[in-house]
């Protein structure tokens, strides 16, 4: 069957939306791209067009991790490498561009412990979106699918869509996995193109109203939510599973 669904991700008396761009700097980050170009680059050139488009009331900030701990040092400290470069706030594009600017790869890849730390920034109230943008799989424990379920539990409210930049099978396995379990949508990206389309995608989901037509693909029941899956085709073909 095929429906339309409208969605608005505000309510009366509700806080403001709010959304935390999850940045990958892990050393992996500095190999080129599907056109040859650092992925680094390609990141750097897709946020600052995402971060150019927000509007001066939309709540953003920028977390990065695997960027100040070296693959030489502890292991503990490796794994609990994240950093709030931006706090969660309007009017902060120039800070946020220049934290892109800064951005550059250096270490391992804690996604774990940087999406708790994401969910943290967000607080607990309002409609929360993380966006984790990696290259690589995980290469810290615990496993971050594990605790995408977990965000997942404190509601609806909280969505993780993740971005795989140049990503193998093994790391969009995971981020797949990252983004079904917490309510997000994964979204492939092989350079500053693909990257931006998808940033932008996912910005305005964050904040604006939407409608969408798809064909319903399943519907299932995960205590304390109903979820209807549905594929939705894009311009270009493709087709992106939403779940609402």
């Amino acid at each position: 069957n095929t429906v339309q669904a409208y969605g608005d991700r505000l309510g009366p008396g509700r806080p403001a939306a709010a959304m935390l761009l999850l940045l990958d700097a892990s050393g992996s980050m500095a190999d080129p791209d599907a056109t040859g170009e650092p992925k680094i680059e390609a990141a750097r050139a897709a946020l600052h067009e995402v971060v150019d488009d927000l509007g001066t009331d939309q709540q953003v900030g920028l977390r990065v991790f695997g960027g100040s701990v070296a693959p030489d040092q502890p292991t503990e400290a490796k794994c609990t490498d994240s950093q709030l470069v931006v706090p969660i706030g309007t009017g902060n594009a120039q800070a946020l561009g220049a934290a892109v600017d800064d951005y550059a790869p250096l270490g391992e890849t804690p996604i774990a412990h940087a999406l708790q730390q994401a969910a943290t920034d967000l607080g607990p109230d309002g409609n929360r979106t993380i966006v984790l943008v990696s290259d690589g799989i995980a290469t810290c424990d615990p496993d971050p699918c594990e605790i995408a379920e977990q965000l997942s539990a404190d509601g609806l409210d909280l969505v993780v869509h993740t971005v795989g930049l140049g990503a193998d099978d093994q790391t969009r396995t995971q981020l797949q996995c990252i983004a079904d379990a917490a309510g997000g949508t994964y979204y492939d990206a092989a350079d500053t193109d693909t990257l931006t389309t998808a940033l932008t995608r996912i910005s305005t989901r964050a904040f604006r109203p939407f409608t969408i037509t798809g064909t319903v693909t399943k519907m299932e029941w995960i205590n304390p939510h109903a979820w209807i899956h549905l594929d939705v085709k894009n311009s270009d073909g493709s087709v992106t599973r939403w779940m609402i």
